[in-house]
This record gives structure tokens, C-alpha cells and sequence, in this order.
């Protein structure tokens, strides 16, 4: 419970002053279509950092897999602009009082997008263009159960960003 809570108040520090360096940013997108560059783009800052952090992991690990890498970048996109006292909000009651944060949800509103990110990330990339494995990755993201070796990569990468 302290390393989640130490893990999570690092997070919301480092979304405090979001440092993106452009040559990074370059050789992520490089092997992206226009399309999923300007999606990745539209991201806000803090998805984008964090998505660039999952992706330099997964880089280390499986280099050659463009499904997942670019899954890696584009994880998050579903969540749409977000303050960082909304995610604070979904965070805390996602693990002191889900019922309470169902019962708060507002049909597209801010909760609503944390909640069904992977879902309407998944749209989303699908608009973007991307393959049917890396929309998959996208959907399944916190899928309960058996994970597959590409989801069991992607979920580590997330939580250890």
C-alpha cells in the first residue's frame, strides 16, 4: 500500500511539470502514420509523457513489435483533457469508493472518459488508423484475467510509469 501511495504521489508531481524533449519525441513518432501523430499529439502533455515513458520501456523489451509500441504511445488517449484535481478525484475514489465515483459519473464528462478510457481509446484508435492488434491492446488494457504476453507487457509498463 506505501509503494502505491509513494507511486502515485510521484505521478502526481512529475504531471505537475510535464518535460517532453523534442528529440524523444521525434523518434517515437517517427514510425507513426500523420494520423496517429496528430492524434498523439491531441493528447494532453501528461498523457503524452506517460505514454512516451510506457513506450521507452516496452522499447527495451520488445523493439521489434510496432502493434505494441505504438499501443504504448496511444494508451491513454481515451482519457481526453483532464485536470489534474479530476484525476486526483478518480484515483482516490476509484480505491476508497468506486460506488460512490459510479454514482458521480456524468455520460462524457471527465469521470466518465478516466472510467471508459480503454474503450474510447480504442475508437479513437481506429479513427487514427491503427491496426486491429494495436486497437486491441488499447481495448484490453485493464482487462481482468489471463493476459496474453503483449497485454502482460503493456500493463507492467503502465503501472511502472
Amino acid at each position: 500500500m506505501l509503494v502505491r501511495a509513494l507511486y502515485r504521489a510521484r505521478q502526481f508531481f512529475g504531471a505537475l511539470n510535464v518535460v517532453i524533449e523534442p528529440e524523444e519525441l521525434e523518434e517515437a513518432l517517427r514510425p507513426l502514420a500523420p494520423a496517429q501523430r496528430q492524434f498523439f499529439l491531441s493528447m494532453d502533455r501528461r498523457d503524452q509523457r506517460h505514454g512516451l515513458d510506457v513506450w521507452r520501456m516496452l522499447r527495451e523489451r520488445a523493439p521489434a513489435d510496432a502493434d505494441l509500441l505504438t499501443a504504448a504511445l496511444l494508451h491513454d488517449c481515451g482519457k481526453g483533457p483532464q485536470t489534474v484535481w479530476t484525476r486526483v478525484a478518480h484515483v482516490a475514489l476509484q480505491n476508497l469508493a468506486p460506488r460512490l465515483e459510479a454514482r458521480m459519473v456524468r455520460r462524457g464528462g471527465a469521470l466518465d472518459r478516466l472510467r471508459r478510457h480503454p474503450e474510447l481509446g480504442a475508437e479513437r484508435a481506429i479513427e487514427a488508423g491503427c491496426s486491429a492488434e494495436t486497437v486491441r491492446l488499447i481495448r484490453e488494457q485493464e482487462r481482468e484475467g489471463a493476459l496474453d504476453a503483449r497485454l502482460t507487457l503493456l500493463r507492467e509498463a503502465d503501472e511502472a510509469n
